[in-house]
């Protein structure tokens, strides 16, 4: 084998690993960035967070902070709900209205494209959300929890 050949083999080894190592390195900053977002929304996620930011003084400060977290949460999850209904509404809408201009099969293919993709979302969610309650176990935030 020549000095060029070798040249251009060893030149895309080191391009094909250097592409390897950026997608693990975006695939694993992307995994901890959900988790953490993840970690954010369950129930007492929040408080976790802000314990691992700050250290408590007292008792009392910890009860003001449960009882505004908990009040955000109230909040949050409202919104979540609004938007989660004003969504729904919209889909209904598309849906019919891709179901007034498609033929039979044209909508059979879109709704098992459809149906693919949110069984694959679903396992993906579930996945994280298992992965963050096995990682760390629950901070307790009052006794009552």
């Amino acid at each position: 084998m020549s000095t060029r050949v070798k040249s251009f083999v060893i030149l895309g080894c080191t391009l094909i690993a250097g592409i390897l190592v950026g997608i693990l390195g975006t695939s694993a900053w992307q995994h901890r960035r959900n988790v953490a977002i993840a970690e954010i929304r369950i129930q007492g996620g929040l408080m976790r967070q802000i314990e691992q930011v700050i250290e408590i003084e007292s008792e009392e400060q910890r009860e003001e902070l449960i009882t505004v977290i908990r009040r955000a949460e109230q909040v949050f999850m409202e919104q979540r709900r609004r938007v989660a209904d004003s969504f729904a509404v919209h889909n209904q809408a598309l849906v019919a209205d891709l179901q007034r201009i498609l033929n039979p099969e044209q909508w059979e293919r879109v709704e098992a494209r459809l149906t693919r993709r949110r069984s694959k979302h679903s396992d993906r969610n579930a996945r994280t959300r298992r992965h963050s309650r096995d990682r760390d176990s629950p901070v307790q935030t009052s006794p009552k929890e």
